[in-house]
C-alpha cells in the first residue's frame, strides 16, 4: 500500500521480489513479444505495476500494443486510474471479491484510500476492463447482479455465499 493500512500501522504488504515478482524474467517475456499478466493488489502495487509495464514498453517497441493487464485492480490510487487507458492496460477485475470484502474493506484500507477502490465504473470507462472469478457461473450472476445494480447493504446475503 502507498501508506500503512488503516488497521495495522507500520505494514504497507508485500510486494515486489520478496512477493515473488521477477522483473527481469517478465521484461524479458514482454520484450520477446509477450503479453503478460501482473498480480497487483492494492494502491502500491497497482502504481508500481503501471510503472514497470510503462518503463518496458518504452525500452522495448515490442511491448507495446500488447493486451499486458494487472490482475486484482481493486484498489487504485485515483491518479492512476487514468494510467491504465494511456498505457493500454487492461484493469482485471474480480467481482466477488466486493462481496467478499464489504465488511472489512474501509476498515483495513481507510476511508480516504476507499475512493479507488472497487472503482470499477470509472475503470470501465476509461480503460478497458475485464470481469473474471474462480467462481461457477451460478455463484457469479448474483453477485455480479449485486455489485452492479444494487450495492444492496450487507443483509443481501446474509448468511450465504456472497
Amino acid at each position: 500500500m502507498l501508506s500503512d493500512y488503516a488497521d495495522r500501522p507500520g505494514h504497507r504488504g508485500v510486494s515486489g521480489g520478496a512477493y515473488g515478482f521477477n522483473q527481469q524474467l517478465v521484461a524479458d517475456a514482454m520484450s520477446a513479444g509477450f503479453q503478460v499478466g501482473i498480480h497487483a493488489i492494492g494502491d502500491a502495487g497497482n502504481r508500481a505495476t503501471l510503472d514497470f509495464i510503462d518503463s518496458v514498453t518504452r525500452a522495448a517497441p515490442k511491448a507495446r500494443g500488447l493486451r499486458h493487464r494487472v490482475e486484482h485492480a481493486q484498489v487504485v490510487s485515483p491518479p492512476d486510474i487514468a494510467r491504465f487507458a494511456a498505457l493500454g492496460v487492461i484493469a482485471s477485475v474480480q467481482p466477488p471479491h466486493a462481496v467478499e470484502d464489504k465488511g472489512w474493506a474501509e476498515t483495513r484500507v481507510g476511508a480516504e484510500r476507499m475512493a479507488g477502490a472497487y472503482a470499477w465504473r470509472t475503470l470501465r470507462l476509461m480503460s478497458r476492463m475485464r470481469g473474471r472469478s474462480r467462481w461457477g457461473s451460478g455463484r457469479i450472476s448474483w453477485c455480479w447482479m449485486w455489485i452492479r445494480f444494487g450495492r444492496a447493504g450487507r443483509s443481501c446475503c446474509a448468511g450465504r455465499w456472497c
